[in-house]
């Protein structure tokens, strides 16, 4: 399994990735972040594809197709999503239907990670009162606030080639 180390990673997403690992017997191959990170999977291992868990409704998912190379100024690369035409509701379906494990974030009512600074519990999922806590992510009955807690990120010029046109981390495994 890669993981691009992001500076800023919750501790619970590292976690994830190690447990994660060892529940199933991979080698996790930590790796530099995204651009860079590709071009040494190109460069050593001869990487050509890419599994990723972008969707549709992601913020770099629109215009995707379930085959999709890497936009020009990223390593060329055929990007593979399965999950890309699921909703919200679906992804926890098949999750918790398949008792697969996910990052323990999400039980805290995190329903989108990023890195701790633009995270945070989803409003949506708020138990009431200040302190309350939060219901979990699979708790979430409106899809459309599914990054409620996330900050806005700025986007990168149109003509591509900025960290959205590459493919998803596999932190995204918790995403």
């Amino acid at each position: 399994m890669v993981y691009f180390e992001v500076e800023g990673n919750f501790p619970e997403v590292e976690a994830f990735m190690e447990d994660t690992c060892h529940e199933y017997k991979l080698e996790l191959l930590r790796l530099p972040p995204f651009k860079q990170g590709l071009e040494r999977l190109i460069e050593e291992f001869g990487l050509r594809a890419v599994l990723i868990g972008t969707r549709a409704t992601d913020p770099d998912g629109r215009g995707l197709e379930h085959f999709s190379p890497t936009t020009p100024g990223w390593p060329p690369m055929m990007r593979v999503s399965p999950a890309l035409r699921w909703d919200y509701a679906a992804v926890w379906t098949f999750l918790r239907g398949c008792n697969l494990p996910f990052c323990s974030l999400y039980a805290d009512g995190f329903t989108s990670l990023g890195v701790r600074a633009t995270s945070r519990p989803n409003p949506a999922l708020a138990r009431g009162g200040a302190g309350a806590g939060f219901r979990p992510a699979w708790e979430l009955t409106d899809g459309e606030q599914e990054r409620a807690g996330r900050a806005p990120r700025a986007r990168p010029p149109p003509s591509g080639g900025g960290p959205s046109a590459g493919p998803a981390s596999a932190a995204a495994a918790c995403s």
